[in-house]
């Protein structure tokens, strides 16, 4: 059996159409999976985070006030979180050079 000038169109054209779709659903499968992975880095960097404050405020390297107030301040994501962080120490260390108590 020989295939017509149209069968042939038809049957590139619907393969051709069978990889798009497959390679699409393989990208968004890739693109949930991405997703799913940042979501994750961040709730383990934040937890962290929480963790080291807490051990701040155990040893009295900083109030319970400003380990709340700095982690508040996270709430646009852990970036957020480290900048405050490193801010909160620089200023209190140079107030304690300084001479200051």
């Amino acid at each position: 059996m020989e295939l017509t000038n149209d069968q042939l169109f038809w049957l590139i054209a619907i393969s051709i159409g069978c990889v798009g779709i497959s390679v699409w659903a393989f990208v968004e499968y890739l693109e949930v999976r991405i997703k799913a992975r940042t979501k994750l880095r961040q709730t383990e960097a934040r937890e962290e985070t929480r963790r080291e404050l807490a051990a701040y405020v155990a040893e009295g390297s900083i109030s319970p006030d400003d380990a709340a107030k700095l982690m508040a301040s996270g709430n646009e994501g852990i970036e957020g979180i480290t900048m405050g962080i490193k801010d909160f120490f620089t200023k209190g260390a140079g107030g304690c050079q300084g001479g200051e108590a």
